[in-house]
This record gives structure tokens, sequence and C-alpha cells, in this order.
């Protein structure tokens, strides 16, 4: 109720009036509103975080949500910037940006002086500044002065438990920025957390799911992909293709003596002394229990026996605890003399045959090589009979023979070994 009273003077008498006015209906009516606004404040904050939630759920690439999340956060809080950043030393790295007067993607920020996005890689925690009472000197705070910023907020993102960078919301407008901005940034970056950390773990099954866990090098199923990669871009650009099998001489007997535990030592020893001995643009695999393969892109026979030969000597060079010497036996075949995959695998397979049977720790390139400098070797009846034990036999083009899958690391046979 609102009631006012107004004092007159009629015939020489004062006189009072008032008015009495119920503003129950306009305090109803303005409560409403409130209420309304507030609802829908609410209900476009909950659809911009859906937003984001369903690109992290659907494992959207982590650049795609930092985009995402810069576009909804300068939306959501009416900012001409909405930025991701990853924290790197003293520097932000934008990764993510939204906005008229946003930085550009991949511009590197002084985390230095005392703006908002200083204070989270500092503290860890959120931060909420007014630029123009920030120093001249500070970095950032000149910087966002010189845009014609105002006031910024950011809040943390971690990943693992662990500052990974920040999000940060600027505007330009004397108000400053919503109080309910670092609320609001907060879930941005939860979400933010979420997709770095799934992004990792998904970049982590992958490299397992082709990497030998014991040595590190790229596994068989790795090798073999990148096989017929290579295969198919020698025939259409007209290059040259080398493959070279190592196995390691007797290592049953190596794990026979002195336990799977000193093999496994070995098996790392030699596999980083080969992988050292490779080119860049090279594949180096571990294919079976003492076995790697070597893919030499741009390699004929000749190229790739100097490669093989300088593995080898560097793996006999330097002994392994407590054996002392281990040697390695090769083979190696290239793609003109096969033709194809399988082939190819095939020859290799039958040089290393031929390196096993006349003595181990050498060198032995397929008949079919005829480069300068190559050194045929005939090819062993068994190898030709059988096939080779890298002959597929129902697998995949190229894939080893079953009973070769079956046990990678168990007896290798005679002159296997």
């Amino acid at each position: 109720m609102h009631l006012s009273i107004s004092e007159m003077t009629v015939g020489g008498r004062r006189m009072f009036t008032g008015i009495a006015r119920d503003l129950t209906e306009v305090k109803r009516a303005e409560e409403e509103l409130r209420r309304t606004l507030a609802e829908r404040a609410i209900a476009r904050e909950q659809a911009a975080l859906r937003r984001v939630a369903t690109a992290v759920a659907a494992e959207a690439d982590p650049a795609e949500v930092f985009g995402l999340v810069a576009d909804e956060i300068a939306a959501l809080l009416e900012a001409e910037a909405g930025i991701v950043a990853r924290f790197e030393g003293t520097r932000a790295i934008v990764v993510g940006a939204s906005g008229s007067a946003a930085p550009s993607l991949g511009q590197r920020l002084s985390l230095e002086g005392d703006a908002a996005l200083a204070r989270v890689a500092r503290s860890g925690a959120a931060a909420r500044v007014d630029y123009a009472s920030l120093p001249p000197a500070d970095p950032l705070g000149r910087h966002a002065v010189a845009l014609g910023f105002r006031q910024g907020a950011a809040a943390p993102v971690t990943v693992g438990g662990r500052l990974w960078g920040g999000v940060l919301a600027a505007t330009t407008s004397p108000d400053g920025l919503d109080p309910s901005a670092d609320r609001r940034l907060a879930h941005f970056a939860e979400l933010l957390g979420l997709a770095i950390a799934n992004a990792d773990a998904r970049s982590r099954l992958a490299e397992q799911a082709v990497t030998d866990a014991l040595t590190g090098l790229a596994n068989r199923r790795a090798f073999y992909r990148r096989l017929e990669e290579e295969v198919a871009r020698a025939r259409r650009e007209g290059s040259s293709l080398a493959l070279a099998l190592l196995d390691l001489d007797n290592f049953k007997q190596i794990n026979d003596r002195h336990g799977h535990q000193v093999g496994d030592e070995v098996l790392v020893a030699v596999a980083g002394r080969v992988a050292a001995q490779a080119r860049s643009g090279d594949l180096v695999a571990r294919v079976g229990g003492e076995e790697f393969a070597w893919i030499l892109p741009g390699s004929d026979c000749a190229a790739a026996l100097a490669a093989a030969e300088r593995a080898r000597r560097a793996v006999a060079a330097a002994g392994v605890a407590p054996l002392g010497t281990v040697t390695v036996s090769v083979g190696i075949a290239d793609l003109a003399g096969a033709g194809d995959t399988e082939e190819l695998v095939r020859q290799a397979d039958a040089a290393l045959y031929a390196a096993k049977s006349r003595g181990r720790n050498r060198c032995e390139v397929s008949p079919a090589c005829s480069g300068p400098g190559s050194r045929p070797a005939a090819e062993p009846a068994a190898a030709v009979r059988g096939g080779g034990r890298l002959r597929s036999d129902g697998a995949p083009p190229g894939e080893p023979a079953a009973a070769a899958r079956a046990d990678p690391g168990g007896d290798r046979g005679s002159p296997r070994g």
C-alpha cells in the first residue's frame, strides 16, 4: 500500500487530503519480471553448458570444443571476448577465441603481472580484475586497456589434478561483467577439463594399440599397416622400398639360462640400438618374440644392406649384462624384386633363414635383389617349401603364419634362434 498526503487551504481552513494506492499488483508484476529474467538466464546457461557437454560426450576434437566454449562464454556473458588459453611457462597460448575484440588463435599472451589469467596461472584459483586498476606496466593489463576492455574474469582449467590453462571473459562495459560470471566460467572450465582428459585418454589408447609395451617400438599391427601404406606409395610414385627382418641369435638359450627378465632386458637393448640406426622416415617394429622388422622407404636392397650392417654391428658392439655380446641375423628384400607386400615379407624372411643357416650374426639379401652391392643368398629348400615363417595362411596379406603368431616369446626352432 502507498499513501500520499497533501495540504490545502479552503475558505481559510487548512485541510489535508490523502490518496492511497494499492501497489500489490505492481510489486507482483515487478517480482514476476525479475523471476522470468532469472529463469531465462538459467535456461540460457544450461543450454550453453548442454551444447558443450554434448560435444565432449561425442568425443569432438579438442580444438572444436575450445572454439565452442569461447563462443558460448562470449554470448552468455555478453562479453566482447571469450578466450580459452593453454599455459606454457610464462605464456598463455590462445587455443579458442570468440568476440569482436578477442585475440587470434595461437597468440601468446604474457602471464606476468596481475591480470586475470596471470592470477589464475599463479594461484590456480578464479580471478576477476578491473584493468584500469592495474599498473601501467602490467603486460596483459596494458594490452586490455588499449583494446578498451574494462574488466576480465578467469577460471582455471585442470586436467588430472594439474593446472592446464584457463578460460577468460572480458568486457568493455563500464558496468563490468555480471556477478555470476565467475560461477559460470567455472562450469565451462570443468567441461573443458573433461574434454582434454578424454582426448588424452583416447590418444594413449590409440598409441597403445600400435606400440609394443616392452620395447616402445611399433607393434605387429602397426608394422603391417605401415607396410601396406608404403607399398602403395612406392607403386604410386615409382620409388624404392626395402624391408629388413632381424632376429636375435640364440634367444631361447638366453631365456633358458638367465630367465625371462634378462631376456626382456636384451630385447629392450637391441630394440634401442636398431632404432638408433633408422632414419626419420623409417619404421622399426617388434613383430615377434625376438624378431624385428625395419621398413626402409626410398631404399633398394643395396641401401638396406648397408643400413642393416650398421645395425648389426651396433648390436654386437655393446654387450648386455650379464651376457656380454649379443648378435642378430638379418634378411633383406625390396619391392622391385618382390612385386607385392606378401612376397616382400616372404623374400625377407627367406633371406633371414639363410642368414641363420650360414652361421648367424650376418646379413643376407634375397636372390631377387639385383641392386649394386647386394649380396644374394641362395634360398634354402626348407624356406621355399614352407614359404618362410612369416608367410600368411589365411591371415591378412603379409600377416605371419599362425604358428609364428601363437607364441611371440617361444622357441624359434633350428636354425632359427
